[in-house]
């Protein structure tokens, strides 16, 4: 159990960031102490997607917009590369 005070303001404004990133602040509290167990450091870029990423993420969690690929070869040969 993880006990913590801090000003109001400071839980409030983040609170609302958790609920556009679509976590709660024990996920984001939960998250952060095991990336610091597994990679023995602190995260240095943590960012809110952009409107486009969003929608992104929206529609393929709704199982639209995906494209499948039957091998890497031919992921690879759609991207170019």
């Amino acid at each position: 159990m993880l006990q913590m005070q801090m000003e109001s303001g400071l839980q409030q404004e983040a609170e609302l960031v958790f609920q556009e990133l679509g976590v709660s602040s024990d996920t984001i509290v939960k998250r952060l102490f095991d990336f610091v167990r597994t990679e023995h450091r602190l995260p240095t870029e943590l960012r809110i997607p952009n409107a486009e990423t969003r929608a992104v993420f929206e529609s393929t969690d709704a199982g639209e917009d995906l494209i499948e690929f039957s091998s890497t070869e031919e992921l690879f040969t759609s991207l170019g590369i």
